[in-house]
């Protein structure tokens, strides 16, 4: 499954829906085939996220344990495949931080070796920070990505499309963006125990603009994003996987905007995560995250760990 922090939520509705086919052309280990002849099967997934930088501060970070849920459900017609995923995150000491995401998607066969996707997700409005005092600084999300995948006697490659809508509270409208996501992807079987993908990304965000508090604030950017991927499996019931992550984000705001105008950013993620069924309708996932920004703007550098361990149920 996928997590978000507070600060950098946007990041990660943006990473989610533009990475959306590499995490599905990634092999998905135990969870592919449905449980007897059921045209219904699905999963519920549950555990536990310690973070010890909740907010992405450089200095003054504070930690956190978060309970995370999701349901995923698939249901398979003739040719046509449909699904709905639900992301629940509750965090124990701040609850005010408290955050959901939902998703829905059609797959179906587009010819003799291609398939065809399409995904509308959204996130309710919910806090960014707690907002001791001023306005609250919310935000809330939608996309749709479309998703194209063509298979191989090697592997697949594919092609993906989204467009995003972020829209934040109204003392902050300034940063409402509409952002497009496209690019490849490439999932390459390398031999039985070793399955490797590929994606790269290109992003352009363009902000309403506007102002803050009396301050000119635009967050309009341009990115590209490289990720990859090596999964091994040591056994039928136990497979290792390993992602790379790397986001280069250049703010192309005018030199009359103080905060952003030349600003560049890069975020950096290394992920670490084993899958172990323990029985066959039950998985065991340990995770540990690393992730850290580099900007030229020293304020915005942070460093984040997240170490997770997740119980899923397939049926």
């Amino acid at each position: 499954m996928v997590f978000c922090t507070r600060k950098g939520r946007a990041l990660w509705i943006v990473n989610f829906v533009g990475f959306l086919f590499f995490l599905w052309g990634a092999e998905p280990g135990f969870s592919e085939v449905p449980t007897g002849q059921s045209p219904w099967f699905g999963e519920i997934e549950t555990g536990l996220i310690y973070d010890n930088n909740i907010f992405q501060e450089k200095d003054s970070r504070e930690s956190d344990g978060i309970w995370e849920s999701s349901l995923f459900f698939g249901y398979q017609l003739e040719k046509v495949f449909l699904s709905g995923t639900a992301v629940f995150d509750r965090y124990l000491e701040n609850e005010v931080l408290n955050y959901a995401f939902y998703e829905v998607g059609v797959e179906a066969p587009l010819g003799l070796s291609n398939e065809v996707s399409l995904f509308f997700s959204f996130s309710p409005t919910a806090p960014l920070d707690k907002a001791d005092s001023g306005p609250p600084f919310e935000l809330s999300s939608r996309s749709l990505t479309l998703l194209v995948d063509h298979e191989l006697f090697w592997g697949r490659i594919g092609f993906s499309f989204s467009v995003t809508r972020l829209s934040y509270s109204e003392a902050f409208e300034a940063k409402d963006s509409k952002i497009i996501t496209l690019g490849p992807s490439l999932f390459y079987k390398w031999d039985d125990p070793w399955t490797l993908s590929v994606a790269a990304l290109f992003e352009k965000g363009q902000a309403a603009g506007g102002f803050i508090s009396r301050q000119r604030d635009d967050i309009s950017y341009r990115a590209g994003v490289l990720s990859l991927q090596a999964r091994y499996e040591l056994s039928s019931r136990l497979n290792v996987r390993l992602s790379y992550r790397v986001r280069h984000k250049r703010f192309t705001a005018e030199a009359a905007d103080p905060i952003h105008a030349g600003r560049r950013d890069r975020y950096h993620m290394v992920l670490i995560s084993a899958d172990y069924a323990l029985y066959p309708h039950i998985v065991l996932r340990p995770q540990i995250e690393e992730s850290w920004t580099r900007s030229s703007d020293p304020f915005v550098a942070f460093k984040e760990r997240r170490l997770s361990l997740f119980t899923t149920y397939l049926f």
